[in-house]
């Protein structure tokens, strides 16, 4: 079973700062999960702490900048 989340976002800022954040976890606790971990690196796990009820892991597949 996989799942997929799609978001549309018109930013107005440098492409390092966008990746950032959507990828650095002291940058998505600003604006998504309640706490967070993991690194944008191949095979890397992230965690996606939003409540007791829904706290998420993935898996990087793959990784490019």
């Amino acid at each position: 079973m996989g799942y997929s989340i799609f978001h549309d976002f018109v930013v107005k800022d440098s492409l390092t700062n966008v990746y950032n954040a959507v990828s650095e976890p002291e940058h998505l606790v600003k604006w998504w999960p309640l706490k967070c971990s993991g690194r944008p690196k191949h095979k890397e796990i992230y965690n996606f702490n939003f409540t007791e009820q829904y706290n998420w892991f993935a898996k990087v597949k793959s990784y490019s900048f």
